[in-house]
């Protein structure tokens, strides 16, 4: 396969750094991944110049290589046939991506949903065997000195999704949160953009933060109609799980959350959604009665920090009916307590035993962080 035949492109633009391993590249609304390497590029020719797009055909795309504010457009074509179409190109294999992940929510097996917060946890995790990622709103925006709950810039996090989209072969889903938006053509518009990114799936909340506490559940089900069928025709099924979030806020008496949870979960998979998400503290005979009555695989979160007082084992999970477990901010969470922890003791005590009972596979673990392994 030549390398790419240079048309027209851009003047000096940032790259991403000196290496990497893959090249992200856009055929109109669809980014996906493609090996490549940058090899020591400063600017956008010199980096257009030294990539090779083994077995793609090319025409009028955009490479990324900076932020989303740095892009440049480029028009490329490789040898040896016509361009392939759009279809062809990305979105394809993004539905089967997409297609692929709906059918772990109707396997036979409980799919173990770990949460990635970059580029590094997210390797990690598909090399421990991780079938699928969802990544963390939580870990994404700690990582970049934000709080949760909306508050990182959409760009921001966007961003992150992508490049940890591109790095894993495995399906990627994404916490929207409340979908970035005020109005559902707002919240449409950011998940077709996540879409964009390269992800199949999305967490989309009900929670408001503020009052009240949760959006009207028909407001919901309005939005979830609207991502299903401007997704729709972006040519591939997006895997929606609703999350409602009657138990994580506590909304209404003990004995009215079951009642309120089961009927907002099956107004969501009404209006379209694949999965439905009741995080909270739920209890064994809660968790299989939400199994039992909802008409849709069921989501728990199994993170000790707020899923007491029951955090039962996966297999019993299992057992309870339900189809997918995810670990939130769980492990972002325990990352930076460890951090925390061995800093704390190198400061005050001069030791590194926290730190030493981690190192001795950490190696192995770079290896996988950097693409390498």
């Amino acid at each position: 396969m030549p390398k790419p035949m240079i048309r027209t492109t851009l003047s000096s633009v940032g790259c991403y750094g000196h290496r990497t391993n893959l090249i992200t590249v856009r055929s109109k609304s669809t980014w996906c991944a493609v090996p490549g390497e940058s090899r020591g590029c400063e600017t956008a020719s010199q980096f257009v110049k030294c990539v090779e797009f083994p077995g793609f055909h090319l025409c009028r795309i955009a490479i990324r290589v900076g932020t989303a504010k740095r892009r440049g457009t480029v028009l490329l074509e490789t040898g040896g046939g016509a361009p392939r179409s759009r279809k062809e190109f990305g979105v394809s294999a993004q539905a089967r991506k997409a297609e692929a992940f709906l059918r772990l929510h109707r396997a036979d097996e409980i799919l173990v949903l770990l949460n990635a917060w970059d580029v590094a946890s997210a390797r990690i995790f598909e090399a421990a065997g991780a079938r699928a990622i969802g990544t963390t709103s939580m870990g994404i925006a700690a990582t970049h000195g934000y709080a949760d709950g909306q508050c990182i810039p959409l760009d921001t996090m966007l961003e992150t999704v992508s490049r940890m989209a591109a790095a894993v072969r495995i399906p990627v889903s994404a916490d929207m949160e409340a979908g970035y938006g005020k109005t559902t053509e707002q919240v449409v518009a950011s998940i077709v953009r996540a879409v964009d990114c390269g992800i199949v799936g999305i967490n989309l909340e009900d929670g408001t933060g503020s009052t009240p506490p949760l959006l009207d559940p028909n407001a919901m089900a309005e939005r979830i109609a609207a991502i299903r069928q401007a997704t729709t025709k972006l040519g591939l099924h997006l895997v929606i799980n609703a999350r409602t979030d009657v138990y994580l806020v506590e909304v209404g008496s003990p004995e009215d959350r079951l009642a309120g949870a089961i009927a907002r979960g099956n107004t969501y998979r009404e209006a379209g959604a694949d999965c439905i998400f009741v995080p909270g503290g739920l209890d064994r005979d809660t968790i299989r009665e939400l199994s039992r009555e909802i008409d849709a695989p069921l989501n728990v979160v199994a993170n000790p920090a707020i899923s007491i007082p029951v955090v039962p084992a996966v297999s019993e999970l299992q057992a309870l009916g339900v189809s997918r477990v995810s670990v939130g901010s769980g492990l972002t969470r325990a990352a930076l307590s460890f951090a925390s922890r061995a800093a704390q003791e190198v400061l005050r005590d001069g030791t590194y035993n926290i730190m030493s009972e981690e190192l001795a596979n950490a190696g192995q673990s770079y290896e996988t962080a950097i693409g390498k392994a």
